[in-house]
């Protein structure tokens, strides 16, 4: 194939990311952070895509009992950034989800 030197469409920007863990006892955390940077190389009748900072935590407690229950919090895309994945051919019209919190319990029998 020849090279033109004409991006190809739907290629994903560079996404950096890290997260911390802590445990103390029956107590969990954890916070994740991700960037994706902006995407301004695009094909021909391809749109560009804004950078965006995804961060993501998460709360969780083992209660003793029986049934080794846990009670958990998680927290998605706490920034409520409006982040539109590059590579999806619905990212005009379908960005990811905005800011959400999700309360729980889960247990084993």
């Amino acid at each position: 194939q020849e090279d033109t030197g004409t991006p190809l469409p739907r290629i994903a920007p560079m996404r950096i990311g890290g997260g911390l863990d802590y445990n103390f006892g029956d107590l969990s955390s954890k916070i994740d952070v991700l960037h994706g940077f902006k995407q301004d190389r695009v094909a021909n009748n391809e749109t560009t895509t804004d950078a965006y900072t995804l961060v993501n935590a998460t709360l969780s407690y083992r209660l003793k009992t029986a049934f080794h229950l846990e009670a958990f919090a998680k927290a998605r895309n706490l920034l409520d950034q409006d982040i539109r994945d590059h590579s999806s051919f619905l990212k005009e019209i379908a960005p990811m989800g905005g800011r959400s919190v999700l309360l729980g319990i889960r247990g084993e029998f």
